[in-house]
């Protein structure tokens, strides 16, 4: 073999290896279009966000919310994706955290957490941990530096009971009819959604938000 084809050989190998990954994502692309259709024109639902448990900036270009239950498998699955979306998006997303729970024994404690100002820490080891139950939901006071005598009054109060239901009757308001739900800039988007998937919506959102934006400061009138 000569110099140029030990040249060449590397140079065919790496194109051909971009030429799979735009194939590959633009086929992603086109099956996220036939499942959530498109940011231009999409049907968008006023969500209202409180003092539900969120992370990213309350600025960020995208907010996330997401209907979620520690119980089902899929919302397991999901919390990967929103760590990696979080990272991909740091500054530009935000993530809104609702309970839309079958079993409240899981959302109670994490509720319970987000009123001792450490939700997030307790809701991972929920999404980690392989089994939920009332000794899991002890262990995880420690890990997330929970008082654990306040961790076990708000559990067993009405208004961490109240809080629960609240989300859910937010959710069944607004149409949700499993979970994961995610409600993002407003647009529904249903179920377990990989990461590469998930990521082209948020892009989507992403571009909608600056050009709705370039629009408005464009508008006549403004300076």
């Amino acid at each position: 073999m000569g110099k140029k084809a030990v040249v060449v050989l590397p140079l065919v190998v790496a194109l051909c290896a971009m030429g799979a990954a735009t194939w590959r994502q633009r086929r992603v692309e086109r099956r996220v279009i036939q499942l959530a259709g498109e940011a231009e024109g999409a049907t968008r639902q006023q969500v209202p966000v409180g003092d539900s448990p969120q992370q990213g900036p309350r600025d960020a270009k995208v907010t996330v919310v997401e209907f979620a239950d520690f119980h089902c498998g899929y919302c397991v699955r999901a919390a990967s994706v929103r760590r990696r979306l979080l990272a991909r998006y740091a500054g530009r997303l935000r993530w809104v955290f609702k309970s839309f729970a079958g079993r409240p024994d899981a959302a109670r404690a994490a509720m319970a957490a987000h009123a001792g100002g450490g939700f997030w820490a307790y809701a991972e080891g929920l999404f980690d941990a392989p089994r939920l139950g009332p000794r899991t939901f002890q262990r995880l006071v420690g890990q997330a530096g929970l008082d654990g005598h306040r961790f076990n009054e708000l559990v067993a109060s009405e208004e961490i009971a109240e809080r629960v239901e609240e989300d859910r009757a937010l959710g069944v308001q607004l149409g949700v009819k499993g979970t994961p739900t995610y409600f993002i800039n407003g647009r529904r988007i249903e179920g377990y959604f990989p990461f590469p998937y998930l990521d082209v919506i948020v892009r989507q959102e992403l571009v909608f938000a600056s050009s709705a934006t370039a629009r408005r400061s464009s508008a006549p009138g403004r300076h």
